[in-house]
């Protein structure tokens, strides 16, 4: 992990989004019991990988996950993931993903 990462960082030049969805999965909670060995290192290696993000120039990085609750605190301290944005979805949204998620494939066939 931390030689693709490297890798990523030197030999882009712009603007590079590194997106973690359902974050909750790579970070849970520890103290909480169920977390395996290697589960601990993993979230160790991403939590060091992150003090290092902000000195990655054009690097932004964007975690996303439905249970912020699930979320181990350290993964929220400043110079990791520092700005929360909470998004509620609505019923038409709920509506439109039931509807993408049976015809989206369909519709876009078209």
């Amino acid at each position: 992990m931390v030689g693709t990462w490297t890798a990523a960082c030197s030999s882009f030049i712009g603007v590079c989004v590194l997106l973690l969805d359902e974050v909750d999965s790579l970070c849970s909670r520890r103290g909480l019991g169920g977390l395996t060995p290697h589960q601990v290192r993993m979230l160790a290696q991403l939590l060091t990988l992150l003090d290092r993000a902000d000195k990655v120039k054009g690097l932004v990085v964007i975690a996303t996950t439905n249970r912020p609750n699930a979320l181990d605190p350290a993964l929220r301290r400043p110079g990791r993931l520092e700005i929360e944005v909470t998004r509620t979805v609505e019923a038409e949204d709920l509506d439109m993903l039931f509807f993408l998620s049976f015809f989206g494939e369909v519709c876009c066939a078209m």
